[in-house]
């Protein structure tokens, strides 16, 4: 459902003075895209539900904070922490501190990604630990900075860089041996 910032922010006011029909429109123009995100973080269904579920009644409960801008982001900020919190509570993100050193300048590319479909990246994704896909997820679709998610994670920043080398590293062998596989049939 396509909706415009005006529409949004009436939505928005309306819930701020306990309107139920206005909570209602919001969760049902944003709990698609929402859904997507905690699904990306949390691959069980259930998980992403708790995750999804937990976001929006955090997102309810902090109305009041939010400034006109972007709901969106606003709301996927809440949404990430959410599935962060069911991460942390099933002990699910594991990383040991590793400080070997790589050469980082070394990116990870794979060539015309494009010959890759979306059921292929989802696939890759979800091949990845647990703690890789999080950290992927927050540096490269959500766009997060690395300090930004050594402060959600508690961790140290060349931890971040190492798993991001090595999370870019396992999709793009993931990638390549599933064009071999396809190229074998």
């Amino acid at each position: 459902m396509n909706i415009d910032e005006q529409h949004i922010n009436e939505l928005i006011n309306l819930c701020k003075q306990g309107n139920k029909n206005a909570k209602k429109t919001l969760y049902e123009i944003f709990s698609k895209k929402m859904m997507a995100l905690c699904y990306r973080y949390l691959p069980n269904i259930q998980d992403a539900e708790d995750a999804l579920c937990d976001g929006f009644i955090s997102m309810y409960e902090h109305l009041h904070k939010y400034k006109q801008g972007n709901f969106t982001a606003w709301l996927s900020k809440i949404m990430i922490n959410s599935c962060l919190i069911i991460i942390k509570k099933q002990k699910k993100f594991v990383l040991k501190e590793d400080n070997t050193m790589f050469d980082l300048a070394e990116d990870i590319e794979i060539d015309n990604p494009q010959r890759f479909n979306k059921n292929d990246i989802i696939k890759a994704l979800e091949s990845l630990p647990n703690a890789y896909r999080t950290i992927f997820n927050m540096a490269i679709i959500d766009e997060m900075k690395y300090d930004e998610i050594c402060e959600h994670l508690n961790i140290n920043k060349q931890t971040v860089k190492t798993v991001m080398y090595r999370a870019k590293k396992r999709l793009r062998e993931f990638l390549i041996n599933l064009e071999e596989e396809r190229n074998n049939r």
